[in-house]
């Protein structure tokens, strides 16, 4: 009697959380707790005073008093964390899967 031929492996043997997908969670998450900061750093920016004793020391002193340098340092302090938060997320992307062009 021949041997019974099975079509292989379930899709559900394939989604398994090995280091491949705990990587992508970590991602994620990274971007999402960066674009997090982001904001808070953009209310700081707009004048919001909550939780800025949180920062302490330069920072919080600088916030306090206001002015246009204390705006600017949260505006570049948040564009700092989106692109954090951008950089998280293109480690994620399957880029040589992507790229076709010479130098990929």
């Amino acid at each position: 009697m021949p041997l019974q031929k099975f079509p292989g492996p379930s899709r559900a043997a394939d989604a398994d959380l090995g280091p491949r997908a705990l990587g992508t969670v970590a991602a994620y998450a990274a971007a999402t707790v960066a674009f997090a900061y982001a904001l808070v750093s953009l209310y700081w920016a707009v004048g919001g005073h909550r939780l800025i004793s949180t920062v302490g020391g330069y920072a919080e002193q600088l916030a306090r008093d206001g002015g246009s340098v204390a705006v600017l340092v949260a505006v570049a302090v948040a564009a700092a964390k989106v692109a954090v938060g951008l950089l998280a997320l293109a480690l994620v992307r399957p880029w040589r899967e992507r790229c076709r062009g010479p130098g990929c």
